[in-house]
């Protein structure tokens, strides 16, 4: 089955899109980097959302896995509309499973 893949952009002051590789690893480890997955699965529910026969793929860091607010973003997208879960492939970034392998490992 095809999937989409959603991937998150930052737009700078300029309105020049700046693709994740390029700010990701600064920010992956700290409450902006929880911040920008809570916004993105945030878009990726809403996606589901207005169109529920697409399959999308939202990638997150594992650290994110217990952030309150990820997980009340979660939860409340799912409560609204629980089939959105079929269609829902949260992928996390290796670079964050390699790094906090134990929060990966329980979820």
């Amino acid at each position: 089955m095809v999937f989409y893949e959603g991937l998150i952009r930052i737009i700078d002051p300029a309105g020049r899109h700046i693709p994740a590789r390029d700010f990701i690893a600064e920010v992956d480890n700290t409450e902006l980097g929880r911040l920008i997955d809570c916004a993105t699965l945030q878009l990726g529910l809403a996606t589901l959302t207005e169109q529920p026969a697409v399959r999308l793929s939202v990638n997150i860091s594992a650290q994110s896995i217990g952030y309150p607010k990820w997980v009340r973003t979660l939860e409340d997208g799912l409560s609204k509309s629980p089939d959105l879960a079929k269609n829902l492939i949260l992928e996390m970034t290796k670079k964050s499973i390699i790094s906090t392998p134990e929060v990966a490992r329980y979820s």
